[in-house]
């Protein structure tokens, strides 16, 4: 049974407290998710926490099952770190021996869904979706900080994007918040029209499609569907933002409802946002068709996919309002998240540690970035493999070797059995560089040390769950220098 059927039956919405605002009120919370509250209900409550190490006080805590752990052993430890509440299973309920306020529920991950479901259609935000086979965390990001110029913005937290994420970013709206920008995404066939329809945007963004989790989503075509059903919930009054130059857009725009909003990195006058670049690819021209006007930006990241990021930021500013300076500026403050782009400088080598996740698309963009815009004496690819593939593994590894063949690389280190794979596309070709396959990254490191030259520059990427990033923390090691990490967690289903 589809959540967003169940949750539509008799609903009822919150009305505002007495002070005009919407708010995350006990009654309510109880009222959304057919809850009943025990030994009280709490005075107030801030957020809904589903993590300990991160809740604060007056957080309610939501005690949610996972394949590796079970909310429920941590609710007394959450209310010893201020919990003014928590949210568990009524079965589970006798476990408890303390006297604290308890929301009593069937399902608490249903709870979670039910509870945001009626919170964002208590709120009058303008609420925007964004999705795509890559590049919607750096497009979300960029959304986010253009649309403060306009108002107060809420956004995903990092890659907080799945069925467990979506909700709890949603419930991080307030009424104050002019803006909501959330990433979605799946990697099962069913999970979209859950997410979709929990969301139901205002205006949605899909970046691209391509081949993505093929192991459960089965094919290209199958990744278009799904990314389609954003479109299809998006309301009819609303705005959707495609790329005119990609190959899925007919498919895309005919799933669309309200107004197509297109872009264009490839210079197409007939797309409503174009680019033009200028001074050696730093800075570019966005001509809008409907103003007749162009402005001048800029983005510190290389990268004709970072442009093009950027560009369905400033389309969907500009039709927010958002002045063209307004927008510049933001740009400019834009960093891209954790492990992406992410350079660093250790005994005279330059890292770039693109690692937090990799698919066919995201290798070919990493690599063609850096072959043309890093300024090294040498330049070395370190790759792991790309996961969720199925039936297409040996050959988009294979393709992926065919890719890399005839690049400027003083070394390419494959890490791992997936890794290795990337070897076929190079077997029997004459290429001017060495391939070495590596276990681990352990002793791709210890590899990478003998060779690599102050000078030099190493590109990092991989699928998430490769780890490759580890081949950095083993260098620092190697030279004796600390390593620190920004931590970004892992989104499950992050396509």
């Amino acid at each position: 049974m589809r959540r967003g059927r169940t949750v539509s039956r008799g609903y009822r919405f919150a009305p505002p407290d007495s002070d005009g605002y919407y708010d995350l009120s006990p009654v309510w919370l109880a009222t959304w998710s057919d809850g009943t509250w025990l030994n009280g209900q709490p005075a107030a409550v801030k957020e809904v926490s589903h993590d300990t190490r991160t809740l604060q006080p007056g957080d309610i805590f939501i005690a949610l099952r996972g394949n590796r752990f079970d909310g429920h052993d941590f609710v007394e430890k959450a209310f010893h770190k201020g919990a003014s509440g928590a949210i568990v299973c009524r079965r589970r309920v006798g476990e408890f021996g303390f006297r604290m306020p308890l929301l009593a529920v069937e399902d608490t991950r249903e709870a979670l869904y039910r509870i945001a479901w009626g919170h964002r259609r208590s709120l009058p935000s303008l609420v925007i979706g964004v999705s795509g086979s890559v590049g919607k965390t750096s497009v979300k990001e960029m959304i986010a900080l253009i649309l403060e110029a306009g108002g107060a913005t809420v956004r995903s937290p990092a890659s907080w994007n799945n069925a467990v994420g979506l909700p709890l970013s949603i419930l991080k709206l307030r009424h104050r918040h002019r803006y909501g920008v959330f990433e979605v995404g799946i990697n099962r066939p069913g999970e979209m029209e859950d997410l979709a329809g929990l969301l139901e945007p205002d205006w949605a963004v899909v970046t691209c499609v391509g081949p993505v989790h093929l192991e459960f989503l089965g094919s290209v075509q199958e990744v278009a569907r799904q990314k389609r059903r954003l479109l299809e919930a998006v309301k009819p009054d609303g705005k959707v933002f495609l790329d005119l130059d990609h190959e899925w857009f007919e498919y895309l725009r005919s799933g669309a409802r309200g107004r197509v909003v297109t872009v264009s990195a490839e210079g197409r006058e007939d797309a409503d946002y174009w680019v033009e670049m200028c001074n050696g690819g730093h800075e570019f021209f966005v001509h809008e068709r409907g103003s007749g006007e162009s402005h001048r930006y800029g983005i510190s990241f290389p990268g004709a996919h970072m442009v093009r990021n950027a560009l369905f930021g400033i389309a969907v500013g500009r039709e927010a309002g958002v002045p063209a300076r307004e927008i510049a500026a933001a740009l400019g403050r834009f960093e891209p998240p954790a492990m992406r782009w992410e350079t660093r400088l250790e005994a005279g080598v330059l890292f770039i540690n693109d690692a937090y996740n990799a698919n066919p698309l995201s290798m070919r963009a990493a690599i063609s970035t850096f072959g043309e815009s890093t300024r090294a004496r040498g330049k070395w690819l370190v790759l792991g493999g790309m996961r969720e593939l199925g039936t297409q593994e040996d050959e988009e590894h294979r393709k992926l070797g065919e890719f890399i063949a005839g690049g400027p690389w003083s070394g390419v280190f494959l890490v791992g059995e997936l890794g290795g794979r990337i070897s076929a596309g190079l077997e029997g070709r004459r290429v001017g560089f060495p391939v070495i396959c590596c276990r681990n990254a352990a002793e791709a490191a210890r590899m990478l040390a003998q060779r690599v030259r102050r000078g030099d520059a190493v590109l990092l990427k991989g699928s998430r769950m490769e780890r490759i990033e580890d081949v950095l923390q083993h260098w620092c090691k190697l030279q004796g220098r600390p390593f620190s990490q920004r931590e970004d967690p892992d989104a499950e289903g992050d396509i």
